[in-house]
């Protein structure tokens, strides 16, 4: 099932337009039983992980915020699966305050998106849940720097962040 099923035509924009029914048994279903611990060696077999990756790729990103808030409060504390969730909701947080025309919120997001991924890789391989460390990295570099040189909420900001080895 494609992430369409579980959400609206168009992305939303807090402020901007209707926010998607978080009560859909589409969307219900797909988080019952899925709020669990995700570790590094089952992430491939979690539905909400890989549909947030799916609506983060077509720049839903409030929608992949709200699935990947459901996988952080079901990760275990102080892991680096924890981190790297926490790093990538303040992601998803910075591209929505950009569409929105908030510039300093979203620098201020993109460093705390930055810290928690760091944080996420301490002591951890150089690639976590199928993130690639240097891959995330640079690309919050080159987001950061495109806003900090030529910030308008009308472009296309992305991150072009890959899943790998997904199922």
């Amino acid at each position: 099932m494609s992430f369409a099923s579980y959400f609206p035509g168009e992305a939303h924009r807090p402020g901007q337009n209707d926010r998607p029914d978080e009560n859909s048994p589409a969307l219900l279903n797909l988080l019952e039983g899925q709020i669990k611990p995700v570790k590094s060696e089952n992430w491939q077999e979690n539905k909400v992980y890989l549909t947030g990756w799916t609506l983060f790729d077509a720049q839903y990103y409030w929608e992949a915020h709200h699935l990947w808030e459901a996988v952080w409060l079901g990760t275990l504390e102080k892991n680096p699966e924890k981190y790297l969730m926490e790093g990538l909701i303040q992601l998803t947080n910075t591209l929505l305050k950009i569409r929105l025309g908030r510039k300093k919120a979203a620098l201020k997001l993109i460093s705390l998106s930055e810290s928690k991924i760091n944080e996420a890789f301490i002591g951890s391989s150089m690639e976590l849940m199928g993130v690639e460390k240097n891959e995330v990295l640079e690309g919050l570099a080159c987001l950061k720097q495109e806003m900090v040189q030529n910030f308008d909420p009308k472009m296309n900001f992305s991150v072009p962040i890959k899943v790998k080895n997904a199922l």
